[in-house]
């Protein structure tokens, strides 16, 4: 039976940093090291190279003949405090061990519109290590792209909405906040904002109070219930029954934080996310939405959980509706490496 895949392999010739990956244990002044490390950007033709490295080495080795062992590593940048910097890459003589960095252009199967494509992706921590391969701590500005005059926008006129979602983040003493979120044309505009924090008033909502709320909240903004569902935070279980009990329609939100944020941020650079001066607590939470240093200093990436209740909705919204997953059986064209 013949398959399916539609696969064409069409190699480029290889760069000089692939040629030093694909012979590296043949060099003589390598021939005592263990282990290859080749870390960088995205899209720098480490993987491929790395996997036919491995093949070389095992068919010439294991001839019958040969005994011993080495190690391939291939990663991308995360915390310069990250276990794998400080005992591996940190410690290369120790651990018998060459790197060798890569960056997009040392893949010479990417042309500039893929380039440039990949460039505009990215922004602040997630720039400096998914493009400039550096191993940098995030700190500072979570959403360091947002751009107030880029990013938020006045609502075209004659606008028609082709589809509507509402994300909500929930809390009893933290606020809850729901976001409508509007498409047009390629775009989504988050056209209307609730916020009520518990904290802030000094008196706390039920869930059927914030219900109330929210049946006003789509008489306000005329919307149907039937045409416009709920994206809302996984562990609000009471919540999401009480939204059910009274005739919503309720999803799952995606909770990755660190996943959620790079996409976010992405959608943000290409245009498809915008805000409007409705978006008013948002606007501000960009400002104050801070990276965690005390978890930087361990080597982890964690955002601090104070000022993100707008944040948080919109990264469930980005999840839930922007996002695509890979669609599996599908014919698969390879080219470059």
């Amino acid at each position: 039976m013949r398959s399916k895949l539609n696969i064409r392999f069409a190699f480029h010739p290889f760069s000089r940093k692939q040629l030093q990956v694909l012979f590296w244990w043949q060099v003589p002044k390598y021939q005592d090291k263990f282990a290859i490390i080749c870390d960088g950007s995205v899209r720098a033709g480490k993987t491929v190279v790395m996997s036919l490295s491995y093949v070389r080495w095992a068919m010439m080795q294991f001839n019958g003949r040969n005994e011993g062992s080495k190690a391939w590593f291939n990663c991308n940048p995360d915390s310069p405090y990250h276990w794998f910097k400080l005992q591996w890459i940190d410690e290369l003589t120790k651990k018998k061990a060459i790197r060798i960095h890569f960056l997009m252009k040392d893949n010479p199967s990417l042309s500039k519109e893929t380039l440039e494509r990949y460039d505009s992706m990215y922004s602040g921590v997630f720039y400096r290590r998914y493009i400039l391969g550096e191993w940098a701590m995030a700190d500072g500005l979570v959403y360091d792209n947002f751009d107030r005059e880029k990013m938020v926008a006045d609502i075209p006129k004659n606008t028609v909405w082709e589809k509507q979602w509402i994300s909500i983040d929930y809390g009893t003493q933290n606020a809850t906040v729901f976001k409508l979120w509007s498409s047009f044309k390629g775009v989504w505009y988050n056209n209307a904002e609730y916020y009520y924090s518990g904290r802030e008033t000094g008196c706390q909502k039920t869930d059927g109070q914030y219900i109330d709320d929210l049946e006003d909240f789509f008489f306000d903004n005329r919307l149907e219930r039937r045409d416009v569902q709920l994206i809302v935070d996984p562990s609000a279980a009471s919540f999401k029954k009480a939204l059910r009990n009274r005739g919503f329609g309720v999803v799952n939100a995606n909770n990755n934080v660190l996943d959620g944020v790079r996409f976010m941020m992405t959608q943000m650079n290409q245009g498809k996310m915008k805000w409007t001066e409705a978006s008013q607590h948002t606007i501000k939470e960009f400002g104050s939405y801070m990276w965690d240093k005390k978890a930087a200093d361990r080597g982890e990436d964690a955002v601090v959980k104070e000022h993100d209740h707008c944040m948080d909705a919109d990264r469930y919204f980005a999840m839930k509706v922007l996002y695509t997953k890979k669609r599996k059986n599908i014919k698969l064209r390879k080219e470059g490496i």
